[in-house]
């Protein structure tokens, strides 16, 4: 993964959550990788998730959070991201959360999006390559 790679919450979420399963095997070798761009959606999506679902308590999730920051590129969402947002939920018919998701890791020109979430399109706007790792 030379170039900026977007990683969705699932990945993050399959990384933290053990279970000895091929999932979580590829997702902690992606995370390795410092080239990774997240939003402040894929960081509150993963913290509510690990809190209601893996029993993690408020400090894991702060320390969780100081992490993230320390290590990987975290992009706030804006105007600007909210209307290409739009854009892409109109061209190709995607999800709004998904479409935010795209959308981040287009600004941030991103030329990799993981994910097993994403559908409908393999390349958006000829930029961005949506690939699910565990295929």
């Amino acid at each position: 993964m030379a170039d900026k790679t977007f990683v969705d919450s699932n990945i993050w979420l399959y990384a933290f959550i053990s279970d000895k399963s091929s999932k979580h095997n590829i997702s902690a070798d992606i995370i390795n990788n410092k080239e990774i761009v997240l939003s402040t959606q894929v960081v509150n999506e993963v913290c509510y998730n690990l809190y209601k679902k893996a029993d993690y308590n408020n400090l894991d999730i702060k320390n969780l959070i100081n992490n993230f920051y320390d290590i990987y590129t975290i992009y706030n969402i804006n105007f600007s991201t909210l209307s290409i947002a739009c854009n892409i939920r109109d061209k190709y018919n995607s999800s709004f959360w998904d479409s935010l998701i795209i959308a981040s890791a287009l600004e941030n020109e991103c030329k990799l999006l993981l994910t097993e979430d994403i559908s409908g399109a393999e390349l958006f706007e000829k930029k961005l390559k949506v690939l699910n790792p565990f295929k």
